[in-house]
């Protein structure tokens, strides 16, 4: 069973600790086509999911 998202933009912001906050349908209407997905972050949880910046001297 897969556990990660196939769209690549859910895979980044589920992967950096967002959460679905909200799914509209038929978001763009006169192309009748498309879904908007709104991402809701807990701050308090973003700090674990940093990735360390590298610095080469």
């Amino acid at each position: 069973m897969r556990h990660t998202p196939l769209d690549p933009i859910a895979q980044f912001h589920l992967g950096n600790s967002a959460f679905v906050h909200s799914v509209q349908a038929n978001a763009i209407p006169a192309r009748s086509v498309g879904t908007l997905v709104n991402y809701l972050y807990e701050m308090t949880r973003v700090a674990q999911y940093q990735k360390p910046i590298r610095h080469d001297p």
